[in-house]
């Protein structure tokens, strides 16, 4: 009987991923290397999804993040007293947090700092809380099943902050946009001039459509903030069963 084949190690699957063919497949394998038990596949997932994941995929995160959050949430039980309270009032402020600047579309640069720098502290209080209780019995499975699916929040949130809000297209592209729609709207004037007409409905078509193409591509760039919106619904839902008790923990 051979034995089994020893798993592939941390440098042989970063070296995996980045040599996947673009397609279907390679957003399949992005997206399961958001769970890899190594810190260096998943923040090398997470960058990777910032090119490569479609943007509609980000509808699917938001269930994802909200099933994370909410299997946290139960298994937060299972936490001894004070800080079985307060781990489920942080967790009820954690999604409040993820749902203010959804809400607001506010997404000027002190508003997205201050709802991240909020939501690292959170996170923080949650893991500090988790490892002492783990340290307390080492042997604890339910420890490591709460342990695991909080490193699975905290990466889930990084992967939408990466995509939703560090992810943009850059300002060298919107240069070059800019000059192209420059140089057509030249041109166009002066074909007309040569031509000699002095009312054409080109130039009103053709100043039209580079404006819908500009709007669509700020959509895509910003999902949320535009016509194109991420429903965050199950988050919605997730809050509204988590009840209405005071948050615990907001010192």
């Amino acid at each position: 009987m051979s034995a089994p084949s020893a798993r592939p190690s941390v440098a042989t699957r970063i070296a995996a991923l980045n040599a996947l063919i673009d397609g279907e497949e390679r957003q399949e394998a992005i997206l399961a290397a958001l769970d890899d038990d190594a810190p260096a596949v998943r923040e090398r997932a997470i960058r990777l999804a910032t090119r490569y994941v479609e943007p509609a995929v980000l509808g699917e995160l938001v269930a994802d993040e909200a099933n994370a959050i909410r299997t946290a949430y139960l298994r937060s039980d299972f936490l001894p007293e004070p800080d079985r309270a307060e781990a489920k009032g942080l967790l009820r402020r954690y999604v409040d947090v993820r749902l203010t600047l959804a809400r607001s579309g506010n997404m000027e640069p002190a508003q997205v700092k201050h709802v991240l720098s909020e939501t690292h502290r959170i996170q923080g209080r949650l893991w500090d809380m988790a490892v002492v209780n783990a340290r307390q019995d080492m042997n604890s499975d339910v420890a490591a099943l709460y342990i695991d699916v909080l490193n699975e929040v905290i990466g889930m949130q990084a992967l939408r902050a990466a995509i939703g809000i560090q992810a943009r297209v850059p300002g060298a592209i919107w240069l070059v946009l800019y000059g192209i729609t420059i140089l057509g709207m030249m041109g166009v004037g002066y074909q007309s001039g040569i031509a000699g007409s002095k009312r054409s409905t080109a130039g009103p078509i053709l100043a039209l459509a580079f404006a819908m193409v500009f709007a669509l591509i700020a959509s895509l760039d910003r999902p949320g903030s535009g016509v194109i919106t991420v429903t965050q619904q199950p988050l919605i839902d997730l809050r509204d069963s988590m009840g209405t008790d005071a948050v615990s923990g907001e010192r």
